[in-house]
């Protein structure tokens, strides 16, 4: 069973402080430089960079005297930059979307000379490249998470589509996963006696996004050869949104097992059940607290899982009738007989391969009991007793 409950208080410190923490650590950053039609640098324009999701003027700057702004720090998220001179037109762009630990650096802003009420919107423009920094990365945000899925409703099973993990073994890069440097907000996770995650888990509604460096880190990141793991936790908006869920399996939607139809087998069990709700929105009183609700925002969730149920085909090797007379002529592994040694007898093999019952152990002859009788010999060398493991409803 996996509980996830994340009290209104702990969110209400979270909306308080936790955004400090997460600017200082997994934040990125926007640059650029603001141009005039003919090339110049333009100082001293006003640059404004809009959260868009919660509605809110993130940072406000202006150019330097060589027209270059720098925002940071920068909370992953989707911002509109705006630029206002005065004798210029207003250039504003929307979609800037930041990624944890983002570098974006913005194509040169060109204003167009025209009255300070005229607008310019940059609706679209080409995919741009990574040239701030020389990082090897991969993200996938909420959305994808949900509609990639996972049986196990963890996040690390998606780390296979990211370049440079194995799909086998989720090792980045041919090195082991104990060298994989695993974040939330910015603050590791980690076990530091042996440099793993451990029993740690967080259930994939409460993730807006996760990155993987796996090649070409920059300096501040260390500890770990392997790959560089930060995931960032969603966050209210401006409006209220909520969702229930429940993901539920069961042996109905599976076809029978290739095992089970070759030993005339029904279908295994095999339930999981896991259900939940999250819901995040402003925090506010109307008229009297955070009323435009610009300022505090919360988010939380919960989820649950029922213990599942599934049932396997186990395949064991328990003694023969044979074997429990002390008669091993018939038996062989690998097809090939086995011979039995006499210890009190410099190790020489038994007479016909059969131990005499006046060498019995009594306590060895009562365990014999304890086994069942094979109930599938000749079937398969490997194993001659077959039984379906029922689990707990």
């Amino acid at each position: 069973m996996q509980t996830r409950f994340y009290p209104i208080v702990a969110i209400l410190v979270g909306g308080l402080f936790g955004r400090l923490a997460i600017a200082q650590q997994s934040s990125g950053s926007i640059s650029g430089m603001v141009q005039d039609s003919q090339g110049g640098t333009v100082p001293g324009a006003a640059v404004t960079l809009l959260n868009q999701a919660q509605g809110t003027v993130a940072r406000r700057l202006e150019t330097t005297a060589e027209g270059y702004f720098f925002f940071t720090p920068v909370i992953p998220g989707t911002y509109t930059v705006s630029v206002e001179a005065p004798g210029f037109k207003k250039y504003v762009k929307a979609d800037v979307t930041v990624y944890a630990q983002d570098r974006v650096g913005l194509p040169p802003i060109m204003l167009e000379l025209g009255a300070v009420g005229e607008t310019i919107n940059v609706e679209a423009s080409a995919v741009s490249l990574q040239t701030v920094s020389a990082e090897r990365s991969g993200v996938l945000t909420g959305r994808q998470m949900t509609d990639l899925g996972s049986s196990t409703r963890l996040y690390t099973d998606l780390l296979p589509t990211i370049p440079g993990f194995n799909a086998d073994t989720s090792n980045a890069n041919g090195l082991r996963t104990d060298q994989n440097s695993i974040a939330v907000d910015g603050v590791l996770v980690e076990d530091v006696g042996n440099n793993s995650a451990g029993g740690w888990r967080l259930n994939m509604d409460i993730i807006a996004e996760f990155k993987v460096l796996t090649n070409g880190q920059q300096a501040e990141f260390g500890r770990a050869s392997g790959s560089n793991i930060t995931l960032v936790t969603r966050s209210g908006s401006q409006s209220f949104h909520g969702v229930g869920y429940d993901f539920y399996r069961n042996e109905w939607m599976n076809a029978n097992t290739w095992l089970n139809n070759y030993n005339g087998l029904s279908r295994p069990r095999s339930r999981n059940s896991t259900f939940g709700f999250d819901v995040g929105g402003p925090i506010y009183i109307p008229h009297k607290f955070n009323s435009s609700k610009e300022k505090l925002f919360f988010f939380t969730n919960w989820e649950f899982q029922r213990p599942r149920v599934i049932d396997n085909l186990v395949s064991l090797t328990v003694p023969t009738a044979l074997e429990r007379q002390g008669d091993f002529s018939q038996t062989r592994q690998n097809n090939i007989p086995v011979r039995i040694l006499d210890p009190a007898n410099n190790k020489a093999p038994f007479a016909g391969n059969m131990i005499p019952q006046t060498r019995w152990n009594q306590y060895g002859a009562q365990l014999m009991s304890v086994f069942p009788l094979p109930n599938r010999l000749g079937v398969d060398p490997g194993y001659n007793y077959q039984y379906q493991y029922v689990g707990l409803r």
